[in-house]
């Protein structure tokens, strides 16, 4: 059937009598000839007619008209579509339903998912008596669910296995599958079942077009008050405190507008604790458990008295906290060497701890020569003391991996540090341009000390002042001189100006070139206790925050440290080598903030087809839009009667330069 977009342009076909009037009455004009005395023995001679726009062919006068035909038609905007007869064969395969189901964790708040596999049930069975039905669910990796089936027995077997994930949902992957199975369809239908929480919904997908028939089913029930949680589990944090004891704090948070009591249960390696918890309305609570008898390396799970919203009423967690970070320490094998003094100092800096407090390092030590490179393969940072010049290119890969993933190198300087430098430029750490050395037996130069931390430092917040720390009250008897590279940042500045501790990126990663040596040969130590904190507290901040313990969302794409993808489809607890890792419901799934079916149906729909979202499904079928095809005939038919024209003007004119040629 032949529509029109606009029919009312039409109308401007009638305009094509006009050039067909003016050329009928130009063939109709009489000529009357005057016969003037003075000028009757002069020789006729035929003059062209003067002006190319007259129609005086009939070929001209038809490109004109198709031209004028191919406008109109083009701003009507015609397109053919056909209808499948009614009864015709394979109608019923051309007649396509898919019903996108919202398996995201909100669904699982009250009767919602029960009352969602109800109206899916009772549609589905309406559509498979016109034609087929597909089934595509959001908030589980698997989007595409069941195809387009005739058969009832698998909609239901699929029915059948579905429960709300405890993820957030990501319609995108369902409805563009949704919409690639109902490609060639006459009769095409999209149903959409969902809760339609903002948070999974707020995006403006933007993709369905006018001629698939939307409807929108929101299974939230406004009467019950009581559907949507209120309380919930935001976070718990574990750490050791003694051998046997674990402290256990767990946040919780509420939502509701009034006073909730709820029972909080803590278990950890066997032993559980149990008490009463009063949350304030929209507020939040920290209460601290402490465990007894809690072995080393146990799991633990924190649950909350249930409510309309059970995902997150529940948490796993890892009973000792964060894992110490994995600290190794690479030193020259010479006797000579300073490199053993250096890493009983930073050793001791590192592993030293207060009474009852977490261990936040494990290091060890080995010989930059004997080092191998799956050494590396689950450390957190790699410490070079003064043997960076004497890494092999075999470790040079397995540094770089190192720095991908996050992880730290650190370098001091050794027996060449410009070395040293090009050495640790080679693998991406480009700190700065080699000067020398200075200090006591180089240059004649005095001795140097600390001057400054600089105010984008980590450490600014623990040596803000001077006069405040005996960090800089000792001397610094020898260090490397360094311009750093412009996208370096300077930690330390010494009193004669030179850069001390430089800092630069590496991917993901990050370098330290500290300038001096940390052995008593190279600074005087004995006279400062806060160099010991400074360089626990610098790794500590630099190092990955989840380096030891990493915290993810049910749903969340994840890797571990071999690059296979980690499983987040539900709570759980996983080691990856010496980290361990803590998956757990998105709390966010708690929002109440919900869209109703008429800003769905403006998010969902192609915004420049939305005039047409609501015409009749009758029509629906395959159609074919004629004004490309308009709009080049149109061109052809311009460029036609230019060439038409400009052949008649070339004819009209011929005579006319013969006769100034004759002229005389």
């Amino acid at each position: 059937m032949l529509t029109f977009a606009s029919p009312l342009y039409l109308w401007g076909l009638l305009a094509l009598a006009v050039p067909v009037a003016l050329h009928l009455l130009r063939l109709r004009r009489t000529r009357r000839e005057v016969v003037f005395p003075s000028v009757r023995h002069l020789r006729m001679t035929r003059l062209p007619q003067e002006g190319h726009r007259r129609l005086r062919q009939w070929l001209l006068l038809l490109t004109r008209l198709a031209a004028l035909a191919c406008a109109c038609l083009l701003l009507a905007g015609p397109s053919l579509k056909r209808t499948a007869p009614p009864g015709a064969a394979g109608g019923r395969h051309d007649r396509r339903a898919v019903i996108v189901l919202d398996l995201s964790a909100s669904m699982a708040t009250g009767e919602r998912l029960r009352r969602a596999l109800a109206l899916v049930r009772q549609r589905s069975d309406e559509l498979l008596a016109e034609g087929m039905v597909g089934l595509a669910v959001t908030g589980v990796p698997e989007a595409a669910l069941l195809e387009p089936t005739a058969e009832r027995w698998r909609l239901e077997e699929a029915l059948s296995s579905l429960s709300a994930s405890h993820a957030t949902g990501e319609p995108g992957a369902a409805i563009r599958q949704a919409l690639a199975w109902l490609q060639g369809a006459t009769d095409r239908r999209l149903l959409v079942v969902s809760d339609f929480q903002a948070l999974d919904w707020e995006r403006r997908w933007q993709l369905v077009p006018h001629d698939v028939r939307l409807e929108l089913h929101d299974v939230r029930n406004p009467s019950d008050a009581a559907e949507q949680g209120g309380c919930g589990i935001a976070e718990v944090t574990g750490a050791r405190v003694s051998e046997h004891r674990v402290r256990v704090q767990v946040t919780l948070y509420s939502s509701s507008s009034r006073e909730e009591r709820r029972t909080l249960t803590v278990e950890a390696g066997g032993v559980t604790q149990t008490q009463e918890v009063t949350l304030p309305p929209g507020g939040r609570l920290r209460p601290v458990v402490i465990l007894d008898g809690v072995a080393p390396g146990a799991e633990g799970e924190a649950r909350l008295t249930p409510d309309g919203f059970p995902r997150d009423d529940r948490a796993c967690f890892w009973a000792d906290g964060a894992p110490p970070r994995q600290i190794l320490l690479a030193v020259v094998g010479d006797r000579d060497s300073l490199s053993p003094a250096e890493a009983a100092f930073v050793s001791t800096a590192l592993e030293s701890v207060g009474e009852g407090a977490a261990r936040r390092f494990v290091t060890a030590v080995k010989e930059i020569e004997l080092l191998e490179p799956e050494e590396l393969a689950q450390q957190d940072a790699l410490l070079l003391l003064g043997s960076a010049g004497r890494l092999q290119s075999v470790m040079d890969e397995p540094v770089r991996q190192l720095l991908s993933r996050g992880g730290l190198v650190l370098a001091t300087p050794g027996d060449a540090p410009g070395d040293e430098l090009r050495c640790l430029s080679r693998l991406g750490l480009d700190f700065g341009e080699y000067r020398g050395q200075a200090g006591r037996g180089a240059d004649g130069l005095p001795d140097d000390g600390i001057a400054a931390v600089a105010s984008g430092s980590a450490l600014h917040g623990l040596f803000p002042k001077v006069s405040e720390s005996d960090l800089f009250r000792f001397t610094i008897r020898r260090h490397s001189r360094l311009r750093p590279a412009s996208r370096a940042l300077v930690h330390l500045t010494g009193l004669s100006g030179d850069p001390l501790l430089v800092e630069c990126q590496a991917g993901q990663g990050r370098g330290l070139w500290l300038a001096f040596n940390l052995a008593p040969p190279a600074s005087d130590f004995q006279l400062t206790s806060a160099f010991l904190p400074l360089l626990h507290e610098l790794l500590l901040t630099i190092t990955r925050p989840d380096a030891g313990l990493r915290r993810l969302v049910c749903g969340q794409k994840a890797e571990d440290r071999s690059g296979f993808g980690l499983d987040t489809t539900c709570p759980g607890l996983y080691r990856d080598g010496a980290a361990l890792v803590e998956v757990n419901a998105d709390r966010r799934e708690a929002d109440l903030r919900h869209l109703d079916v008429a800003e769905m149906r403006e998010l969902l729909l192609d915004g420049d087809d939305q005039r047409a979202a609501g015409q009749d499904a009758s029509s629906a079928g395959t159609g074919r839009d004629w004004a490309g095809w308009l709009a080049v005939a149109l061109c052809a038919a311009f460029l036609l009667e230019l060439l038409l024209a400009h052949l008649k003007d070339r004819r009209q004119l011929s005579p006319r330069r013969r006769l100034e040629e004759e002229t005389p």
